[in-house]
């Protein structure tokens, strides 16, 4: 398996080079990072909508495959 089966080029590429923790470790940082920025810099609807996107795009799914699976 490995990075194989990771979606994400980008990321599967990251874990090739410094293992699969410190590669979502760093994507994590970043995405928490830019969300900041964009609430520090007064752009609330848009973090709201990524939110909401997020949400449902990734939460919802990943609790609905775990828990009624």
């Amino acid at each position: 398996m490995g990075t194989s089966i990771e979606g994400n080029p980008l990321l599967a590429s990251l874990m090739g080079a410094v293992g699969g923790g410190a590669a979502l470790l760093g994507a994590k940082l970043l995405a928490a990072s830019l969300g900041i920025l964009l609430h520090l810099t007064g752009v609330h609807r848009i973090v709201a909508a990524l939110t909401v996107l997020y949400l449902a795009a990734a939460v919802v799914p990943w609790t609905a495959l775990l828990f009624f699976q």
